[in-house]
């Protein structure tokens, strides 16, 4: 079990996912990563050898302890990934949680039978969890392991850099913007499938009594597809899906899970995961977060 203290734990930030929206990517922007650092997280970013290169390919980002993953927003839709500690990936927004690798496997909430709505998910086995033990946490990061029922994403069509920002001035969400923004996956093609999710989530009921006032926006956003209006959560998550394997055994460490995983693993995707997909058996981590700290 981790060591830090839920009133030390913090979730790092690189970046904002304001300067993504508005395309004000540029080189000044990214900070570079070896893949021998990574840690658990999400954002947008390339796996590349040098800034300049990795511009023109930013797209949806998962990273894990020595690995990185990305689907480029270049309009190829092939993954790109990397376990070379050597390699580098290039990021303008990248959420990381402190601390998430130690933690042990367990099972996940799930009001009903063997399956959960990813909305639901930090409800039921974090802000609800808490509240029952009369605990008032509101900040969770999560991952966890999954067999896919209904996969709902997006991903980015194009980088969100400056010479592709739209004429209007409007943000890439914008239903304006939208749909040349942003590819869906509208016929659930991952039903089978295994998924990691990796996503972070706060307790909009309660957003002031966290004080942490402006650096909310600069992880979350009203996704134009998401299910739900903010009103009791928001939710930021990515999910690496693989071809079908067995799920983790409760009881080891989520690092040791996921290495496991990567190692034998055949990877299929990176994608933005919509609130309302749908998955079975679900198996992981959910930990409570006091800070988001820039770095």
């Amino acid at each position: 079990m981790n060591d830090l203290k839920p009133e030390k734990r913090k979730i790092l930030l690189h970046g904002s996912i304001e300067d993504v929206l508005f395309c004000r990517t540029e080189e000044k922007n990214l900070t570079e990563v070896s893949i021998e650092n990574t840690a658990f997280s999400l954002g947008l970013g390339a796996i590349a050898a040098s800034k300049e290169k990795a511009l023109p390919h930013l797209g949806e980002l998962v990273t894990c302890p020595g690995m990185a993953a990305v689907l480029p927003g270049d309009g190829i839709y092939k993954v790109v990934s990397s376990t070379n500690r050597l390699d580098r990936y290039f990021t303008p927004f990248n959420v990381i949680m402190e601390g998430m690798s130690s933690e042990t496997l367990g099972g996940i909430e799930t009001p009903s039978q063997d399956s959960v709505i990813t909305a639901r998910t930090f409800w039921e086995s974090g802000i609800r969890k808490k509240q029952i033990q009369g605990v008032n946490t509101n900040l969770f990061g999560g991952i966890w392991f999954a067999e896919v029922s209904v996969f709902r994403s997006t991903c980015l069509r194009k980088p969100p850099i400056p010479k592709n920002a739209p004429s209007s001035g409007k943000a890439i969400s914008d239903p304006e913007n939208y749909d040349n923004w942003f590819s869906r996956d509208a016929n659930h093609s991952f039903y089978g499938r295994v998924a990691l999710i990796i996503g972070v989530a706060i307790n909009t009921k309660n957003m002031l009594e966290t004080g942490l006032g402006e650096k909310l926006n600069r992880i979350f956003y009203l996704h134009p597809d998401a299910s739900t209006d903010n009103s009791e959560i928001m939710i930021h998550q990515h999910a690496l899906v693989f071809k079908r394997m067995p799920l983790p055994v409760p009881g080891i460490s989520v690092e040791d899970a996921v290495r496991e995983w990567i190692k034998s693993g055949y990877l299929i995707d990176v994608k933005h995961v919509l609130d309302d997909s749908i998955f079975r058996n679900p198996v992981g981590a959910i930990m409570e977060y006091n800070d988001i700290q820039a770095i």
